[in-house]
């Protein structure tokens, strides 16, 4: 969710925009209490130690920028992403799930959770037409951009000249995050497409815990977003909870509502923020396969569903009970991410009788 596909006619373009713009004036961005962290089932707020965790310029161009006053209160000028596009004849790509991020109080506010972690550096994932990466560049942090599409890359490393930003292109849901961890303290942040969302997140998990990396701040789909930060008993608590709960803790910023973007996407979007736990549970890809085949008839007891799917007998499920604390009765989207170890790890043990 990036970049935009426009009406043809230079008129329509404008209209469009200016509509968008205007409308996000008054009540485009909706926010959620920032006290929306999850770690295990609970709350808990960013510790200290999260806080404190954590490029070659592009060459000049003769193009001439569209620039506009700066959105984010720092008395520099930011280009304006309507006339960016206008100027590159930027049309919407359907299958990179393209939308333009027209609101400028966003990107300002997502700088602003970057700046909790004070990087040296930001890595930007989609980077698109640099509606977020010149708010990062505003704060002075040095930023290297992910993106997919040419169109965009050309753009930015023309738009960006002179600036310390440099993009290289990349296919996000296939991505080693972990080769970007240099020991420098990073953030990665960014704008993320609906549709590849979730391997992004699995991938952001393998790096989170590497030493430097402080943060990574995304936008997603709302509807992941509630997942991503469900506790057990929701109705929408579920493998993507406890893979990345058992791991990482998830802050909710704020919603963000379609009329922030042109085109509007159908659904709302929001801003989360991962760090790596302290205390992970390393579920294992034996407890992984147990989260997902329990998962597959959430709504079954789970003495059933260990019978069916890891071959315990009756008599077995008493043990079960009293070594875990669990009730066979209890069903998968009731349990915690200690659950689920817990469940794994004495299966782990009966296997090895």
């Amino acid at each position: 969710m990036a970049t935009v596909g426009l009406p043809r006619t230079g008129a329509g373009r404008k209209a469009q925009i200016d509509r968008a713009v205007r409308v996000g004036s008054r009540r485009l961005v909706h926010e959620v209490p920032c006290s929306s962290t999850v770690r295990r089932s609970g709350i808990a707020r960013p510790t200290a130690s999260h806080r404190a965790r954590g490029s070659s310029v592009a060459s000049r161009s003769s193009r001439s920028r569209a620039t506009a006053p700066d959105q984010g209160g720092q008395g520099r000028s930011r280009p304006r992403q309507a006339d960016l596009l206008r100027k590159w004849s930027i049309k919407l790509d359907k299958r990179l799930g393209q939308h333009f991020l027209a609101d400028p109080r966003v990107p300002d506010r997502i700088a602003g959770c970057v700046a909790r972690y004070d990087p040296e550096r930001v890595i930007e994932l989609a980077c698109g037409a640099g509606a977020l990466s010149f708010a990062l560049l505003e704060q002075g942090w040095p930023v290297h951009a992910l993106e997919i599409d040419q169109r965009m890359i050309d753009l930015m490393r023309e738009e960006t000249a002179g600036r310390p930003f440099t993009v290289e292109a990349v296919d996000l849901a296939r991505e080693d995050f972990k080769r970007h961890a240099d020991g420098r303290r990073i953030v990665f942040a960014g704008n993320l497409p609906y549709q590849i969302s979730s391997p992004i997140l699995f991938g952001l998990l393998e790096v989170l815990a590497e030493p430097g990396v402080a943060a990574a701040v995304v936008m997603i789909q709302h509807e992941v977003a509630q997942r991503v930060v469900a506790a057990p008993g929701s109705k929408v608590y579920g493998i993507l909870s406890v893979l990345l709960q058992a791991r990482l803790e998830l802050r909710r910023e704020f919603v963000v509502r379609p009329g922030s973007f042109v085109p509007p996407p159908e659904v709302d979007s929001a801003v989360v923020t991962l760090t790596a736990r302290e205390d992970p549970v390393l579920l294992g890809e034996d407890g992984t396969a147990l989260v997902r085949d329990l998962f597959s008839e959430r709504r079954k007891q789970i003495g059933g569903l260990l019978r069916r799917h890891r071959g315990l007998s009756l008599a077995q499920i008493p043990e079960m009970e009293s070594a875990t604390g669990l009730n066979a009765q209890a069903r998968p989207e009731t349990l915690s991410v200690d659950d689920f170890s817990r469940l794994a790890g004495w299966i782990r043990k009966l296997g090895d009788r």
